[in-house]
């Protein structure tokens, strides 16, 4: 992690010189998302810009490291399976990884410091779905003010994972060829029983550009 900053410290101080005479950035660009570190995932993208600067395709990557379900809660016994309002922040599917292609517009022209940014992605890969349930015994006495913890019982479903999403987002470049950007996707992917849930896919990116 030292290294890290060192290298980026470096970068911030020495790059604006030796590029001030350039005035369109570069076509490539690759980023990493910090919100989604903090899921622990790993998640990276790679943007091949147009020659006139008016459209991008996006390569994204994501890999869960951590553990499905760590932030759902305990299902009541006789939860129903039908849900007709998705729970967004229950987290009962996670993508185990997924990779994907995006296109991206960019309406405003010759953008340098500031770039908007919309458009369609889609995603393919693996995903999990979890449920975590207390059980209690058939003689458990509800009414007792003792509190006895019931035994933890938690099932996990593997299935195939698609999701379709709609982008918008914006980057700032301080320098030439280091960027931030915010990006919000929104949409839908097939769940483990074969409906459609909605997802919300926020991303706070630190990208390089080459």
């Amino acid at each position: 992690m030292k290294q890290f900053i060192i290298i980026l410290v470096l970068l911030v101080y020495f790059l604006p010189d030796s590029n001030a005479q350039q005035t369109q950035h570069k076509k490539n660009n690759i980023s990493w998302n910090l919100i989604d570190m903090g899921l622990q995932r790993f998640s990276f993208e790679y943007e091949r810009m147009t020659n006139d600067g008016k459209m991008s395709f996006t390569l994204p990557l994501s890999y869960r490291f951590g553990e499905a379900g760590r932030y759902i809660d305990y299902n009541d016994n006789d939860v129903s399976e039908v849900n007709t309002y998705p729970d967004f922040s229950q987290f009962r599917d996670e993508s185990d990884w997924y990779v994907g292609l995006g296109f991206m517009f960019h309406p405003i022209e010759n953008a340098k410091k500031v770039q908007l940014f919309f458009g369609p992605e889609i995603r393919f890969g693996e995903a999990t779905h979890v449920d975590k349930y207390l059980i209690y015994p058939e003689d458990y006495d509800y009414t007792s003010s003792y509190y006895e913890p019931g035994t933890e019982e938690r099932t996990e479903i593997h299935y195939t994972y698609s999701a379709f999403l709609a982008n918008v987002g914006l980057k700032y470049y301080p320098i030439d060829q280091l960027f931030l950007g915010i990006k919000l996707g929104i949409g839908a992917y097939g769940s483990h029983s074969n409906g459609l849930n909605g997802i919300i896919s926020p991303a706070l990116r630190m990208g390089f550009s080459f």
